[in-house]
């Protein structure tokens, strides 16, 4: 998708799915970082040029207030 913001950067892969998982919600979190990773993506600011950003944006009903989820 094209990076929203005036943000001189490459397109990205930028997707929704539906998993069913027993991870927990800092599980899941590891386990779309590790894929970040394994496709290039590089940490950085949350702005910063990626090849592939994957966010959980529900897990059933819980609501989180941590650095990592919130």
């Amino acid at each position: 998708s094209e990076p929203v913001g005036n943000i001189e950067q490459p397109r990205f892969l930028n997707l929704v799915c539906e998993v069913v998982t027993n991870l927990t919600p800092k599980g899941l979190l590891a386990l779309a970082k590790g894929i970040e990773n394994k496709l290039g993506r590089i940490g950085g600011h949350s702005g910063a040029p990626r090849t592939i950003d994957i966010d959980i944006l529900l897990y059933g009903d819980e609501v989180m207030e941590t650095p990592e989820l919130t």
